[in-house]
């Protein structure tokens, strides 16, 4: 019987190394199957994989070989890293990308979006300033019949006081009266 945490490494190529455990599902929910855990440690990818049919209790050594022997160690396209072929997620991941790459995108993304929406908005400001308003507020509502919370942004010609913020926010149906910034333009 394996140790509840029982870990080993294990040397898959000369560059890979992979870290294995013991994951603590298959031994904390009784008839939850045996399931590892399992690291490249070069990269920090991971995958979970199991064995249906077989408890932790009934789990050896052998268990845990046969089920890193079974994940499949490819490099990433494009940054040639190891990662873990995952199969069932190619309209998530068509490239098949590492998740390091993976992420990259997502930021250059994100901060696409980001410059986007900032000139979108100096631009609502100029425009607004120019009408003669000398605040912008960003606000959360918090529906008092519940649901999502959303932004509204509105625009003032005097900087709002806390009561006057309360008023506004009650009439959107916010039942948070604090959750605002104000900008000066």
């Amino acid at each position: 019987m394996l140790a509840k945490d029982f870990a080993k490494t294990v040397v898959h190529d000369a560059e890979t190394s992979l870290t294995v455990a013991i994951s603590p599902c298959c031994w904390m929910y009784p008839n939850y199957p045996f399931q590892i855990q399992v690291h490249i440690a070069e990269t920090g990818d991971h995958t979970i994989t199991s064995k249906k049919g077989l408890s932790f209790a009934d789990a050896t050594e052998a268990d845990v070989d046969e089920l890193v022997a079974s994940l499949s160690i490819v490099r990433c396209p494009r940054c040639q890293s190891p990662m873990f072929e995952r199969t069932g997620n190619e309209a998530h991941n068509p490239d098949k990308l590492c998740s390091k790459c993976i992420l990259a995108d997502l930021n250059e993304q994100y901060e696409a979006a980001k410059k986007k929406a900032e000139v979108k908005q100096k631009k609502e400001d100029a425009k607004r300033k120019a009408e003669g308003y000398t605040h912008r507020i960003n606000a959360r509502i918090h529906p008092a019949a519940g649901g999502d919370d959303y932004q509204v942004v509105m625009y003032a010609s005097r900087r709002p006081t806390k009561a006057s913020m309360k008023v506004q926010l009650r009439k959107l149906g916010s039942e948070v009266f604090d959750d605002y910034f104000i900008t000066k333009l």
